[in-house]
Protein backbone atom coordinates (compact mmCIF):
# COMPACT_ATOMS: atom_id res chain seq x y z
CA UNK A 1 0.00 0.00 0.00
CA UNK A 2 1.50 3.44 -1.02
CA UNK A 3 1.31 6.21 1.51
CA UNK A 4 -0.93 9.65 -0.04
CA UNK A 5 0.76 12.39 -0.68
CA UNK A 6 0.52 15.14 1.48
CA UNK A 7 -1.26 17.62 0.24
CA UNK A 8 0.25 21.09 -0.92
CA UNK A 9 -1.46 23.90 0.22
CA UNK A 10 -0.76 26.78 -1.98
CA UNK A 11 -3.33 29.43 -0.72
CA UNK A 12 -4.03 29.52 2.56
CA UNK A 13 -6.42 31.91 4.57
CA UNK A 14 -5.76 33.04 7.97
CA UNK A 15 -9.08 34.95 9.19
CA UNK A 16 -7.34 37.79 12.15
CA UNK A 17 -9.73 39.98 14.76
CA UNK A 18 -6.89 42.70 13.64
CA UNK A 19 -8.57 44.99 16.89
CA UNK A 20 -8.86 42.55 19.30
CA UNK A 21 -6.16 41.81 21.63
CA UNK A 22 -7.21 38.19 22.09
CA UNK A 23 -7.99 37.72 18.12
CA UNK A 24 -4.53 38.94 16.90
CA UNK A 25 -2.97 36.81 19.29
CA UNK A 26 -4.92 33.74 17.92
CA UNK A 27 -4.38 35.38 14.53
CA UNK A 28 -0.17 35.53 15.10
CA UNK A 29 -0.60 31.87 16.11
CA UNK A 30 -2.35 30.76 13.16
CA UNK A 31 -0.11 33.03 11.01
CA UNK A 32 3.01 31.12 12.28
CA UNK A 33 1.50 27.59 11.26
CA UNK A 34 -0.14 28.66 7.90
CA UNK A 35 2.98 29.99 6.80
CA UNK A 36 4.74 26.97 7.75
CA UNK A 37 2.51 24.65 5.63
CA UNK A 38 2.40 26.88 2.73
CA UNK A 39 6.71 27.93 2.39
CA UNK A 40 7.50 24.10 1.21
CA UNK A 41 5.27 25.04 -1.68
CA UNK A 42 6.03 28.43 -2.19
CA UNK A 43 2.16 29.42 -2.06
CA UNK A 44 0.28 32.19 -0.98
CA UNK A 45 -0.95 33.57 2.82
CA UNK A 46 -3.92 35.69 2.97
CA UNK A 47 -4.74 37.72 5.66
CA UNK A 48 -8.66 38.17 6.43
CA UNK A 49 -10.51 40.59 8.63
CA UNK A 50 -13.55 42.05 8.55
CA UNK A 51 -14.74 45.85 9.26
CA UNK A 52 -18.29 47.24 9.65
CA UNK A 53 -19.78 49.11 6.83
CA UNK A 54 -19.80 52.81 7.07
CA UNK A 55 -23.03 53.93 9.47
CA UNK A 56 -25.76 54.56 7.34
CA UNK A 57 -26.75 58.13 8.04
CA UNK A 58 -29.65 58.68 5.02
CA UNK A 59 -33.04 58.92 7.33
CA UNK A 60 -31.16 59.09 10.66
CA UNK A 61 -31.69 62.82 12.21
CA UNK A 62 -28.00 63.16 14.07
CA UNK A 63 -26.66 66.21 13.82
CA UNK A 64 -23.52 66.52 11.41
CA UNK A 65 -20.94 67.07 13.84
CA UNK A 66 -21.84 63.60 15.39
CA UNK A 67 -21.77 62.28 11.60
CA UNK A 68 -18.03 63.26 11.12
CA UNK A 69 -17.36 62.00 14.82
CA UNK A 70 -18.52 58.63 13.19
CA UNK A 71 -16.78 58.87 10.08
CA UNK A 72 -13.58 60.10 11.61
CA UNK A 73 -13.72 57.06 14.30
CA UNK A 74 -14.57 54.89 11.10
CA UNK A 75 -11.46 56.01 9.33
CA UNK A 76 -9.37 55.42 12.29
CA UNK A 77 -10.39 52.41 12.77
CA UNK A 78 -9.91 50.95 9.05
CA UNK A 79 -5.94 52.66 9.27
CA UNK A 80 -5.15 50.76 12.44
CA UNK A 81 -6.97 47.63 11.15
CA UNK A 82 -4.45 48.15 7.43
CA UNK A 83 -1.23 48.87 10.16
CA UNK A 84 -2.00 45.72 11.99
CA UNK A 85 -2.19 43.53 8.53
CA UNK A 86 0.57 44.94 7.38
CA UNK A 87 2.78 44.36 10.54
CA UNK A 88 1.39 40.53 10.44
CA UNK A 89 2.31 40.30 6.68
CA UNK A 90 5.92 40.89 6.77
CA UNK A 91 5.70 37.69 9.26
CA UNK A 92 5.19 34.74 5.62
CA UNK A 93 6.79 37.81 3.72
CA UNK A 94 10.13 37.51 5.87
CA UNK A 95 9.82 33.37 4.66
CA UNK A 96 10.14 34.69 0.72
CA UNK A 97 5.89 34.01 0.60
CA UNK A 98 3.62 36.20 -1.24
CA UNK A 99 0.98 37.52 1.09
CA UNK A 100 -2.38 39.26 0.61
CA UNK A 101 -4.70 41.46 2.93
CA UNK A 102 -8.14 40.81 2.28
CA UNK A 103 -10.17 43.15 4.21
CA UNK A 104 -14.12 42.32 4.11
CA UNK A 105 -17.11 45.18 4.69
CA UNK A 106 -19.94 43.42 3.65
CA UNK A 107 -23.00 42.79 5.98
CA UNK A 108 -23.22 39.52 7.57
CA UNK A 109 -22.92 36.45 9.82
CA UNK A 110 -18.62 36.45 10.51
CA UNK A 111 -18.30 32.41 9.92
CA UNK A 112 -20.59 32.83 6.43
CA UNK A 113 -18.46 35.87 5.19
CA UNK A 114 -15.14 33.89 5.87
CA UNK A 115 -16.32 31.20 3.99
CA UNK A 116 -17.49 33.60 1.01
CA UNK A 117 -14.39 35.36 1.10
CA UNK A 118 -12.28 31.96 0.87
CA UNK A 119 -14.09 30.73 -2.37
CA UNK A 120 -13.33 34.37 -3.64
CA UNK A 121 -9.87 33.98 -2.94
CA UNK A 122 -9.84 30.24 -4.69
CA UNK A 123 -8.00 29.16 -0.69
CA UNK A 124 -7.54 25.69 -0.19
CA UNK A 125 -7.13 25.80 3.42
CA UNK A 126 -8.52 27.84 6.24
CA UNK A 127 -6.24 28.28 9.51
CA UNK A 128 -7.79 29.58 12.44
CA UNK A 129 -7.91 29.18 16.31
CA UNK A 130 -10.62 28.87 18.45
CA UNK A 131 -11.57 30.33 21.44
CA UNK A 132 -12.76 27.88 23.14
CA UNK A 133 -15.96 29.70 24.84
CA UNK A 134 -17.47 27.67 27.64
CA UNK A 135 -21.11 27.93 29.52
CA UNK A 136 -23.17 30.71 28.72
CA UNK A 137 -20.73 32.32 26.78
CA UNK A 138 -20.66 29.82 24.14
CA UNK A 139 -24.59 28.93 24.17
CA UNK A 140 -24.85 32.92 23.24
CA UNK A 141 -21.72 34.14 21.50
CA UNK A 142 -20.95 30.48 19.78
CA UNK A 143 -18.07 29.38 17.85
CA UNK A 144 -17.38 31.31 14.52
CA UNK A 145 -14.40 28.66 14.08
CA UNK A 146 -16.94 25.80 14.71
CA UNK A 147 -19.44 27.49 12.04
CA UNK A 148 -17.08 27.93 9.63
CA UNK A 149 -15.63 24.29 9.89
CA UNK A 150 -19.11 23.39 9.15
CA UNK A 151 -20.33 25.69 6.39
CA UNK A 152 -16.65 25.78 4.33
CA UNK A 153 -16.11 23.37 1.48
CA UNK A 154 -12.10 23.45 1.84
CA UNK A 155 -10.88 21.68 5.11
CA UNK A 156 -10.49 23.97 7.95
CA UNK A 157 -7.66 23.60 10.36
CA UNK A 158 -9.01 24.83 13.71
CA UNK A 159 -5.96 25.49 16.60
CA UNK A 160 -6.97 25.05 20.47
CA UNK A 161 -5.97 28.48 21.84
CA UNK A 162 -2.23 28.62 23.88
Amino acid sequence: MTAAAPTAFKRVVVPVDALSEDGLAFGKRALEVATALVKPHGGTVLLLTALAPPFPFAGVDVSRELQETVRQAEAAKAKRTSEILDELARFPRASGLACEALVLGEVGGDAARIVAACERASADLVVLTSHHRKGLERLFMGSVAERVAHLSKIPVLLLPPV
